[in-house]
Parts: C-alpha cells; sequence; structure tokens
C-alpha cells in the first residue's frame, strides 16, 4: 500500500478498506502531530487533536471530499480541531473563575445539576446538527470567545461571513430552546 496515491487511498478508504486507512494513518500521522503540536504546545493534546481528526476521517469515510491535497486536508483539520480544543480550554477557564468566584458548583442540588446536564446535552445536540463551517464559527464565537474578525481571519473568510453562520447558528438555537426557555424564565420568576 506504501506505493499507493493519496488518492487511490481515499476511493480505498470510501469502500471501508481498513488498510487503506492504516496506510493513511502511517503516512500522515506524524506530521500532523507536529502542526498540532505547535499551535497547542502540549503533547497529550496535540495527539488527542490529531487522533479525533483521524477517527473523524474512519467515521465519515464515505462523505470525503478532498479537492485540494490529502495533505492540506488533513492540516486544516487539524486546525480546526486545534481551535476546538482552544475554544474548550477557554471555555473551561471561564467555568473554572466562575464557580470560584460564586461558588455554585459546589452549592447546587442534585436536581438542577441534572437539568442543567440535560440541557447542555441539549445544546451540544443542536450544535452538532449545524453544518460544519457554521458549527466552527458559533463554538469559536461562543464558546471561544472570539471575535467576527479573528474568525474571519483565523478561518480565511470574510466578516460577512462569520455574521451569516453566527445568524443561522442562533436561529437554530432558538428554534430549538424557544420553549426551554419558558419554561426557565418561569421557574426562575416562581422561584
Amino acid at each position: 500500500m506504501k506505493e499507493l496515491g493519496d488518492s487511490v487511498l481515499l476511493d480505498k478508504l470510501k469502500q471501508n478498506d481498513e488498510a487503506a486507512f492504516t496506510e493513511l494513518y502511517n503516512r500522515y500521522w506524524d506530521k500532523m502531530y507536529v502542526i498540532a503540536l505547535n499551535r497547542l504546545n502540549n503533547p497529550a493534546e496535540a495527539e488527542e487533536a490529531v487522533q479525533e481528526v483521524f477517527y473523524n476521517i474512519w467515521k465519515r469515510r464515505a462523505e470525503i471530499s478532498v479537492t485540494l491535497s490529502l495533505p492540506a486536508y488533513l492540516a486544516t483539520a487539524v486546525k480546526y480541531e486545534v481551535l476546538n480544543t482552544l475554544a474548550r480550554q477557554k471555555r473551561f477557564l471561564r467555568y473554572e473563575k466562575y464557580t470560584v468566584y460564586t461558588g455554585t458548583a459546589a452549592d447546587e442540588s442534585a436536581g438542577e445539576q441534572l437539568q442543567v446536564a440535560d440541557l447542555q446535552r441539549q445544546l451540544q445536540q443542536t450544535i452538532r446538527a449545524l453544518p460544519e463551517q457554521c458549527r466552527l464559527v458559533y463554538r469559536l464565537s461562543r464558546e471561544g470567545g472570539y471575535s467576527r474578525k479573528e474568525i474571519a481571519t483565523t478561518l480565511a473568510i470574510s466578516e460577512k461571513t462569520v455574521a451569516n453562520h453566527l445568524t443561522r447558528a442562533l436561529k437554530s438555537l432558538r428554534g430549538t430552546f424557544t420553549e426551554i426557555f419558558r419554561i426557565i424564565i418561569f421557574f426562575l420568576l416562581t422561584r
């Protein structure tokens, strides 16, 4: 398989050929790891990001459409995964600061924790249902704290495109959570 070109490997991958996936993985893992490590500066997180990219490639093998080169496609996928990792880190730090400041993490009842977990699950489910670019823009904006200009620069798209993706994402979230928000407001007002 080592002598096969990338396009042949991709064709075999789309036909569920595990040997083709293994060759693809072995051929590009080190290069993708270096890209992730340069941006994350943490070997464990870089490894996890690259593993996630290859996991998603296997999971979505039938849908993969590489228009340029496979290395460019993989590097872009790693870049997006690195951005997701950085956004998660930033969100975790904000949450950590918030809970230290308010003390809410220890004060919540078990029932409230379950309700919050259910809402978070529904939110994540709705976000995962968004188109990939729209989802990435939303996460960078709302979870990562990036400005529209920063997102546009990072993803090499226009600010207008960023605004359109955010509008689409928020419209989808509003549709999902309209009823839930009414219940929450009622709950808060009657407390």
